[in-house]
């Protein structure tokens, strides 16, 4: 019984052995010998990439036209309209700072976008583009010392700052009073626009800005109410800003508006309606001045 075990154990192990072998045999016509060149792909760069990175360079031409050549900080895109002979997956368009090349130090990982098409439009992330001249490319692959080819370009970009208006149709309230309606403009509208109200002289910082009294400005113009009920007697700047950075960094965009909170208890000054958006403290004299002028409106009427 024993030795009838070990002849059937030995063909088991003589067998597993001649499989063995033969699979190594087959592997050895199919795995890459070491050292050898990898076998050529039948196009370059028919491969997905999630951004431009160790991408076959193919000579060709195009053209490059942007939407605008000015744009305000902030805007979130720009539109680039291109044409590429041939149409290739490795063609896109890359932006960098004016004069510097197209490398992976330079162009920036948001405002690009792929080009693969033998023509169309490219849309570019540019939310975050600070203030500056940059250069567009239409450029194929991105090799790993850096080498590639510019198939048209560049086309010029300027990056403004932004501009927008703050007011306060009323500008003294007294203390306890809510809400407060702050009029705004800004160019270009962006998401992270937002209204900041500090005490007078201080800036919109995360230890300065009043918790209560703001509210998100997204829109090109609009009228937001901020909450200044807990506002504490005193003068305060109200600005329109974009972003707040970790490092107390911002973008101001518009103002400041004087809003001044008196103690309860006293009386808002009547304003001057010949004076837009000003507030006058009264005395006789200018009050006299004032009832006439009102009544010579009324009976012009």
């Amino acid at each position: 019984m024993h030795l009838r075990t070990t002849r059937r154990t030995k063909r088991v192990l003589t067998a597993t052995a001649t499989s063995v072998a033969s699979a190594t045999l087959l592997l050895g016509f199919l795995a890459p010998v070491a050292g050898a060149a990898a076998p050529a792909t039948a196009h370059p760069g028919r491969h997905a990439a999630v951004q431009p990175g160790l991408l076959p360079a193919l000579n060709g031409t195009g053209t490059l036209n942007p939407a605008v050549s000015s744009q305000g900080q902030g805007t979130p895109s720009l539109a680039v309209q291109y044409t590429a002979n041939p149409a290739d997956a490795n063609t896109w368009v890359c932006l960098v700072p004016k004069g510097q090349p197209c490398n992976s130090t330079n162009y920036n990982r948001t405002a690009w976008n792929w080009a693969r098409s033998a023509s169309g439009t490219a849309s570019l992330d540019t939310s975050t583009l600070p203030v500056g001249n940059y250069d567009i490319y239409l450029v194929n692959g991105l090799q790993s010392d850096n080498s590639y080819t510019v198939w048209a370009g560049p086309s010029s970009l300027a990056v403004t700052p932004p501009t927008g208006t703050v007011s306060i149709p009323t500008s003294v309230i007294v203390q306890g009073t809510k809400p407060t309606s702050v009029q705004y403009t800004a160019s270009p509208a962006n998401s992270r626009n937002w209204i900041c109200t500090v005490p007078k002289g201080q800036t919109c910082t995360p230890s300065s800005y009043d918790r209560t009294a703001w509210d998100w400005a997204t829109a090109a113009s609009g009228t937001r109410s901020i909450d200044t009920g807990s506002l504490a007697p005193g003068d305060y700047d109200v600005y329109l800003v974009n972003g707040l950075q970790s490092d107390n960094t911002y973008t101001l965009v518009g103002g400041p508006s004087r809003l001044t909170v008196l103690p309860q208890g006293q009386t808002v000054p009547m304003a001057d309606p010949a004076i837009a958006g000003g507030t006058l403290a009264l005395g006789l004299g200018a009050f006299y001045l004032i009832r006439r002028r009102s009544n010579a409106t009324s009976a012009d009427r």
